[in-house]
């Protein structure tokens, strides 16, 4: 980010500067269970321009699974795969431990298939 204020010190590194201290503000929100706050920070976000990358997804995502709000986090990754984001491995496994943590085994298994049939590389975790 340094080289991108010497070389180009106007809009693109102010820009910059915004997109990594909302994607941290999203992302602090989300690990602390604040809801509110991380979406108010993505609104904010949008509003400015900036697009949330697959870090702040997977991270509201995982978040969202943790605290059993399965359903959001299955909304999210649909919003993230209409921003253009694709979903990585850990938001697969967010996603497929949300799921079986909601004793919704087929839908988990459903996913699960679904990574594989998309090619996205699977870890122990997974």
């Amino acid at each position: 980010m340094v080289l991108a204020v010497v070389i180009f010190p106007t809009r693109l590194a102010y820009s910059l500067r915004c997109s990594f201290f909302s994607i941290s503000q999203i992302n602090a929100y989300a690990k602390a269970g604040d809801f509110d706050g991380a979406d108010r920070s993505l609104k904010l976000m949008r509003s400015k321009g900036l697009k949330p990358n697959v870090v702040t997804y997977s991270s509201l995502i995982d978040a969202r699974a943790k605290r059993g709000e399965i359903n959001k986090a299955l909304r999210l990754r649909s919003d993230m795969e209409e921003d253009g984001q694709l979903p990585n491995t850990i938001t697969w496994n967010s996603l497929i431990n949300g799921l079986g943590n909601a004793c919704r085994v087929d839908d988990a298994e459903k996913l699960f298939l679904e990574m594989k049939d998309k090619n996205v590389s699977r870890t122990i975790d997974t």
